[in-house]
């Protein structure tokens, strides 16, 4: 057997390195916490996986020989990063450090999510957070290429290659400027808003095409002539008196920090299932394993329905 193929310990290597930094088998096994004899016996397999002398042996001293002097060198170099290696798995794995590629749902991202990072980010501060956020199908996207460890988004139907965790049933509700309902009821049915102008997300998102199934389904009509892109701007718009808008209960809290009163749609056909998608194949890394069990813990219906938190404006009143 050729010496490039000797198979080593880290047993032999630290053997081997206290016998040279200490000048005697005596000393070397006390410092092992060692018999001298088993210690003898491990520097005696390593000479002979060699097949040379790593140190010269007389009755007084053990001294290294030329080819134990090129080896104790190699040895304390593996030792080393060894050690640091093992150091850098115990951060991993106590969670001061590793990071973490969440992609989700703008709603639940601006809610839920929100406030779910932001206590895990003062638990471990060591541990790097990347928040993607999007629609539906770049939610899943990420999520089917790796890029994300695991993705927040609708459930409903999800199946083949993903492990899904439902988180719960998300209610829609209707965010408008101060006067635009006439009442401040607990709820509105899909008919409070026939004819109204609201504002509206694109036609490609699912959020608007569960919403224009509702509506179709209630038989109501509704202008849907404002458009806009993202939630923030939907919000800005509700504010500006453009008309009101329906949306998920992960956004109520930043309309209602925005000034704006929102109320619960009741209809049963507009809500939609929660759940966190990863790939079934894929092992999570202890710091994404942390998030998904708070995410499994903390998410609460409550959070889903948009009651947590803050009130409406005409509540604070």
């Amino acid at each position: 057997m050729a010496i490039s193929d000797a198979n080593v310990s880290t047993t032999q290597l630290r053997a081997v390195v206290a016998v040279a930094k200490c000048g005697s088998f005596v000393s070397a096994a006390s410092t092992l916490g060692l018999s001298q004899s088993s210690l003898s016996r491990i520097v005696q397999s390593a000479e002979e996986t060699l097949s040379m002398p790593l140190f010269a042996r007389s009755t007084r001293r053990v001294e290294l020989t030329d080819a134990g002097r090129e080896f104790v060198a190699v040895a304390e170099r593996i030792l080393n990063d060894l050690g640091i290696a093992l150091r850098n798995m115990e951060d991993l794995r106590s969670l001061r450090r590793g990071q973490i590629i969440v992609s989700s749902l703008q709603s639940f991202a601006q809610g839920p999510l929100a406030v779910i990072l932001s206590k895990y980010a003062d638990s471990f501060r060591g541990v790097e957070i990347q928040l993607r956020e999007g629609v539906q199908e770049s939610v899943t996207q990420d999520v089917q290429s790796g890029v994300s460890d695991f993705g927040i988004c609708a459930v409903d139907g999800l199946e083949g290659e993903f492990h899904v965790d439902v988180l719960g049933t998300e209610s829609f509700h209707l965010i408008h400027s101060e006067g635009t309902v006439r009442a401040d009821p607990a709820s509105l049915g899909l008919q409070a808003i026939d004819g109204r102008r609201l504002v509206s997300l694109p036609l490609g998102s699912r959020t608007r095409a569960l919403i224009d199934a509702a509506c179709a389904a209630a038989g109501i009509a509704v202008d849907a002539s404002i458009v806009a892109a993202s939630f923030a701007t939907v919000i800005s718009l509700v504010r500006q008196g453009a008309g009101a808008a329906i949306v998920p209960a992960g956004i109520v809290p930043s309309a209602r920090d925005a000034g704006l009163q929102s109320v619960a749609l009741d209809d049963r056909i507009l809500v939609r299932t929660l759940g966190i998608a990863r790939l079934a194949n894929r092992t999570s890394n202890p710091a994404a394993g942390e998030l998904l069990r708070r995410l499994m813990d903390e998410v609460s219906p409550t959070m889903l329905a948009g009651t947590s938190g803050t009130t409406s404006a005409s509540a604070r009143a």
